[in-house]
């Protein structure tokens, strides 16, 4: 079980690092967004 998540892990973000990674940089500036409006 636990070797089928890793290999499932690495599979995902192996391959999809960089689209995982520019996701997470688009939220992260979204959130910067909303707070710097909302103070």
């Amino acid at each position: 079980m636990l070797k089928k998540l890793k290999s499932w892990h690495k599979k995902y973000f192996g391959v999809g690092s960089t689209f995982y990674r520019r996701i997470a940089h688009f939220e992260s500036w979204l959130y910067d967004a909303i707070v710097s409006k909302l103070f």
